[in-house]
């Protein structure tokens, strides 16, 4: 259910663009065959104070008519251009939101805390930048695998993707969330053994090359040895003197 709240005048709670939004996503969740005659009837209900005096001493053409009353009302309302945050501010909020962890699921408050933010958000989005299909899409394709697995895909809006998401029992939640903390937990002792092998790899890697090295010391080593004997004359030089003056 959306929580439009209750406007008096600017400045005093709620923003002017953000209720008419929040106004907007009422009547499609709870009134979407209302005309525009009920749709202004049930605008009335959520206004008090200065707004409310300013509806009554409307016109008949504006005040019974919805397409006529919100433009007229966001003019007398919205505060200035220079005050209002620009539309690429409120998108870039939404967007930014749509990082939902698994881990949400720890508690059915975060995950409603998060689905809450979402649908207040999105109100913000000006539909000239995003559809509403548009932001639920983007919604449900940031979900964690294991939850598109279990929620599908939207095909209206962000208040169907939400609805959606809270219709689908907590214990299937609770399932999912377990099912990801045992996959972690494999994944995690896969890891463990794969570094340890790792570590294994290099110690005897470097064994080898370590007895490599040596191998290589002591070939090198033996034939420098036989080397030198080959080169060696058959007698020592002063044997050979000897000789040749006994002859």
């Amino acid at each position: 259910m959306v929580d439009v709240g209750v406007f008096r005048n600017v400045g005093e709670g709620i923003s002017t663009t953000h209720f008419v939004r929040a106004f907007n996503h009422y009547l499609f969740e709870n009134c979407a065959n209302q005309d525009n005659e009920c749709s202004a009837k049930l605008f009335f209900s959520f206004l008090d104070g200065c707004a409310e005096k300013w509806a009554e001493a409307q016109p008949d053409d504006i005040k019974n008519l919805w397409k006529a009353l919100k433009p007229a009302f966001l003019a007398c309302f919205q505060l200035n251009k220079t005050s209002i945050e620009s539309p690429q501010v409120h998108y870039n909020a939404y967007f930014n939101h749509l990082k939902p962890q698994i881990t949400f699921l720890c508690h059915c408050q975060e995950w409603d805390k998060w689905l809450h933010c979402l649908l207040k958000l999105s109100m913000d989005v000006p539909s000239e930048m995003v559809t509403q299909w548009g932001l639920a899409h983007a919604a449900w394709m940031s979900l964690p695998s294991e939850l598109q697995t279990v929620i599908p895909q939207p095909k209206k809006g962000v208040i169907e993707f939400i609805n959606t998401c809270k219709s689908i029992p907590w214990s299937t939640y609770e399932r999912i969330l377990e099912e990801h903390d045992q996959w972690e937990k494999v994944v995690k002792e896969i890891r463990h053994h794969k570094q340890h092998d790792m570590e294994i790899h290099r110690e005897l890697k470097n064994e080898l090359q370590c007895d490599l090295a040596t191998s290589i010391e002591e070939q090198v080593h033996k034939a420098l040895n036989s080397l030198r004997f080959q080169t060696m004359p058959v007698s020592p030089p002063m044997q050979q003197a000897t000789r040749k003056l006994q002859s």
